[in-house]
């Protein structure tokens, strides 16, 4: 977190950089990036060079693959993005790889040509400053966020889209142009920042820790104060390209952001949300279906379809779509192992129930952490015990569960096995290391 304050077991607040003993995990749309004791691993897509483990010869990794990092080097952090990824290791050094349609490697142009591995980049900020020294990452879709070690926040790459013609403004500091910002070839005007452009802050304000959603971000200071700024940042639906600070909250330990709506932890472990589905800033846990969090909140994650909360007894609560498994509370039938009677994987991208879930079920216990993001469908969590567990849509193997081929001689058409349409409706096992 950075302000130095005394954590609980178990809950998601500290950093969990290079050394610890603690399983980061970041998933996207398309793949998903875990990192333990300085290694970091990735499976999933690889169609842009996504997951960077330099093979541009292979589209999908159903099992985990080292990315090659420099020999010797200590990654602190691994985020994924849209069509790539960044990290930082233990001396604040960015290093990116995927596609740079948007600018979002951080080159400072729109080169088409993909990146298949990590590559340490001289970055230079606008005005030609060397920029290092940072010390978290916060990716959008195709946009990547950093917080230097000065409290300080850069973003570069895409900036966001207009709102059907009327001006709106973007997540990288500047004002978007009239009409779309198309998502690659020539650069319209304030459509990509391709070097680290600084978010302006009001003075005095040092953030401690950044967060982004697919075209938006949001900050906490030193006062435990929230701000946001980019389209669709989950506000009162106005777009702002300079930070905006939230009123009417508590001291906040830490926000998960989704698609319009914000999920927010106070220090008194209470659960607040704000954005399209609640208005103005609500203590939701004061409601008789989220009771159980006051006082006990822990941790938060918000996917595409879904809102996962963990309590201070380990406890990991879902509510939200269920349809391609996310909320993980079943049906029990749909998992990883089943087989129709010919013994091929038996699953569907639509779920066996369109149900909503609307209040919080239990999914899981004995959890110390969980992740997901909101431009995925996919829900992870690491066990008080170091087990890995997921559940959710498994697009081109981005759980990492890595499912059995079908048995020979027996007919699984059309696919071998369902790439592109397999589900995983309760917590699974994975071993990703």
């Amino acid at each position: 977190m950075g302000d130095g304050r005394d954590l609980d077991p178990g809950d998601l607040f500290g950093d969990g950089g290079a050394g610890s003993s603690a399983i980061q995990i970041s998933p996207t749309l398309y793949s998903t990036f875990f990192l333990k004791d300085g290694v970091a691993v990735g499976c999933g897509n690889n169609s842009r060079g996504h997951l960077g483990v330099n093979d541009p010869f292979i589209d999908v990794y159903r099992k985990p693959k080292a990315l090659p990092f420099p020999a010797g080097t200590l990654i602190a952090q691994v985020h994924a993005g849209g069509h790539g990824g960044a990290a930082i290791d233990t001396d604040g050094h960015v290093y990116t790889w995927g596609g740079n349609m948007t600018g979002e490697l951080g080159t400072g142009n729109l080169d088409p040509v993909d990146l298949p591995a990590p590559v340490r980049q001289p970055l230079t900020d606008v005005d030609g400053a060397t920029f290092d020294h940072v010390r978290q990452l916060a990716l959008g879709y195709q946009f990547v966020g950093a917080r230097r070690d000065d409290g300080s926040v850069w973003v570069w790459g895409l900036n966001g889209f207009d709102k059907a013609g009327t001006p709106a403004n973007g997540v990288t500091g500047l004002p978007l142009p009239l009409g779309d910002c198309p998502w690659g070839g020539p650069g319209v005007a304030n459509c990509y920042a391709t070097l680290p452009r600084k978010i302006t802050f009001p003075a005095g304000v040092v953030v401690r820790e950044i967060f982004a959603s697919d075209f938006a971000m949001m900050a906490i200071d030193t006062d435990d104060a929230v701000w946001s700024w980019g389209g669709l940042a989950g506000t009162d639906s106005k777009d702002t390209n300079v930070p905006v600070k939230w009123p009417g909250l508590p001291r906040i330990r830490t926000v998960a952001m989704g698609r319009g709506s914000v999920y927010a932890i106070d220090f008194d472990k209470s659960l607040w949300a704000w954005g399209v589905n609640y208005g103005p800033t609500t203590k939701l846990s004061d409601k008789p279906e989220f009771a159980m969090f006051a006082g006990h909140a822990a941790g938060i994650s918000v996917s595409g379809h879904s809102i996962h909360v963990l309590d201070d007894a380990g406890q990991l609560w879902g509510w939200g779509d269920q349809q391609v498994g996310e909320v993980g509370n079943g049906p029990t039938g749909i998992d990883v192992n089943s087989v129709d009677a010919n013994g091929c994987l038996n699953a569907g991208y639509d779920y066996a129930t369109k149900d909503l879930v609307p209040a919080p079920v239990k999914v899981l216990d004995e959890v110390a952490t969980v992740s997901s993001n909101a431009f995925s469908y996919s829900v992870f969590a690491v066990k008080l015990d170091g087990s890995v567990w997921a559940w959710g849509r498994n697009k081109n193997f981005g759980l990492c569960n890595d499912p059995p081929p079908n048995p020979a001689g027996k007919d699984c058409s059309p696919n071998p096995y369902p790439v592109d349409t397999f589900a995983v409706g309760v917590p699974t096992q994975i071993k990703p290391f």
